[in-house]
């Protein structure tokens, strides 16, 4: 699953590339590779809630917390047990990460960043999610932060 959804991640971002010179209509190929890649995004989106990380981390459950904000943002405050690789960092950093079975939950202010991430592992064959509204979701549920 992971290798097909790499070379179709591949494909698509080429494709995009190849013809984002010509007319702003799509092709009918680059439409039919896009809405195929679409259609494969599995039913979770590749996300994850805070409940849930902060369960997992409570009942010792395999999971990498990945915090990809810059080091003055972790260390106003963060996820405990999180792992600080700012998102420029993370490829030279791979040696950092745990083996690609293990669930890697990457999170920054409000998502975004770590969704870049996300996607980026998982085209390297990782285990990864996004945590859904990232620090301010996981403040907003009320659970720890660690400074």
């Amino acid at each position: 699953m992971h290798k097909k959804r790499l070379i179709l991640v591949t494909l698509v971002i080429v494709m995009i590339f190849t013809f984002s010179s010509m007319a702003s209509a799509a092709s009918p190929q680059v439409k039919k590779e896009l809405t195929n890649y679409l259609n494969n995004i599995p039913e979770d989106f590749d996300v994850i809630f805070a409940r849930g990380v902060n369960f997992k981390l409570k009942t010792g459950k395999d999971i990498f917390v990945l915090d990809v904000r810059e080091p003055a943002e972790y260390k106003s405050g963060h996820i405990p047990t999180a792992v600080n690789i700012p998102i420029r960092s993370v490829m030279d950093n791979l040696d950092q990460l745990p083996n690609k079975e293990t669930l890697i939950v990457a999170y920054c202010k409000t998502g975004i960043r770590a969704a870049y991430v996300t996607e980026a592992l998982q085209v390297l064959g990782y285990n990864a999610k996004d945590l859904v509204m990232g620090i301010e979701g996981w403040e907003e549920s009320n659970l720890p932060i660690q400074k």
